[in-house]
């Protein structure tokens, strides 16, 4: 009932009363200008109010590097010799990041808001880039996707601040690439290795994409092989990264030894059941929608090289996805792989009208999806504080961001 200038307001007020309902209305209001605006502005404030639960955290290892910054009296051609003495050093976003703020303060909470100022942004960009193709209205099946593409990857995984980060600027960089052939973002999509360095595997799973265009029914088919591969000897794969740089290899071959495998081994065993296996269910419901809109919708695909180009480098990257899955931390690059595949999924769905098969599958699978957004949740409850969910950025200056939810919840 106001025009968007008093709109904007009334959001950032509410924004400083109370974020997390921001947070929610934005979702609300998701055709408002203001929106994505509101949720990048809350994951900065989860930045802010971030819960180090346990000294096993990546985040606490985050901290300590941090406050050694702080306490110590690096100069930049001190920090500069430090980054570069580890060989294969190539993603220094995070270093970066962690030496300049160290330079303004040793509050570690102040890092971590920008960690969220920085994956907030792309965090924010990626769901607002379907919603905004989901004008004039989003269609009611496509709500649970949206819903699924905001968890699979959320907020709370600032934990993992360099992988995660590395996901969505990749996914930023590569959904309007491919779907509205924008060349220009390519160059995001590049830049995520020097956020992690693992992402030269997606960049180059690019670059064959590129070499070889719109393969779909071979990589369909590539798919369908590596996704029922049960277990590859990763000393095959090991031996065949030989060809990588020595600035690269370095540093991946410490994933493919045995010593590290056994590691993961024994902190898997830690694990209980539900946690070892929520994914599960959700990656078979990824499966069944790649294949009817294979089986179903092939010939809408063709017509519309959007969603052909989205959909073939979808499938070859999800059968390489397959592969890494047998690599100790290699599951991770799933998660990309279930990003591209959801997008792709609301995009046809916003574009075809014979959906009874989709909306099938999508209803019966419930569970699966119910399962994995529960648990996902249940994992952001170990970083989120009350200050996140009741507070204000007013009242977490003069609060103690140390209770999670999970200790209420306990």
């Amino acid at each position: 009932m106001v025009n968007n200038k008093e709109n904007n307001f009334y959001a950032i007020l509410l924004f400083l009363i109370w974020p997390f309902v921001a947070f929610l209305l934005s979702f609300k209001e998701y055709k408002k200008s203001w929106a994505k605006n509101l949720v990048w502005l809350f994951v900065v404030f989860y930045g802010f109010t971030f819960v180090i639960l346990d000294e096993g955290m990546d985040s606490n290892v985050n901290r300590e590097i941090f406050l050694n910054y702080a306490s110590a009296d690096y100069s930049l051609g001190d920090f500069l010799s430090t980054l570069y003495s580890e060989s294969g050093k190539v993603d220094v976003l995070q270093d970066l990041i962690s030496f300049t703020v160290s330079k303004i303060t040793d509050n570690y909470h102040v890092l971590f808001g920008v960690f969220g100022l920085i994956f907030g942004f792309f965090y924010s960009r990626n769901i607002w880039y379907l919603l905004d193709r989901s004008l004039p209205e989003l269609k009611k099946i496509n709500i649970i996707l949206i819903v699924c593409f905001t968890i699979i990857v959320a907020f709370w995984q600032i934990n993992g601040f360099r992988f995660w980060t590395a996901t969505h600027i990749f996914i930023f960089g590569i959904l309007p690439y491919l779907y509205e052939k924008k060349n220009k973002f390519i160059w995001v999509s590049l830049l995520s290795v020097f956020v992690h360095f693992s992402f030269i595997i997606p960049v180059s799973i690019l670059f064959i994409y590129l070499l070889l265009r719109n393969r779909m029914h071979i990589y369909f088919y590539f798919f369908l092989i590596t996704f029922f591969l049960i277990e590859i000897d990763i000393s095959i794969i090991r031996d065949n990264l030989s060809y990588m740089p020595d600035l690269f290899f370095d540093r991946t071959v410490g994933y493919l030894n045995e010593e590290y495998k056994s590691n993961m081994v024994t902190q898997r065993s830690s694990y209980n059941w539900l946690a070892l296996n929520y994914g599960k269910p959700f990656k078979w419901f990824i499966f069944a929608l790649a294949v009817i809109i294979y089986a179903k919708g092939r010939a809408i695909i063709s017509a519309n090289i959007g969603l052909l180009r989205l959909f073939s480098f979808a499938l070859l990257y999800f059968g390489f996805a397959n592969i890494l899955s047998n690599v100790p931390s290699g599951g991770r690059f799933m998660s990309v792989a279930n990003l591209l595949m959801v997008a792709l999924t609301v995009l046809y769905i916003q574009a075809e009208y014979n959906l009874k098969l989709i909306r099938f599958v999508i209803y019966i699978s419930y569970p699966a999806i119910i399962l994995f957004l529960l648990f996902s949740i249940r994992i952001g409850f170990e970083t989120i504080s009350l200050f996140t969910v009741f507070g204000n950025p007013v009242l977490a200056l003069f609060g103690e961001n140390d209770y999670s939810l999970i200790n209420l919840i306990k």
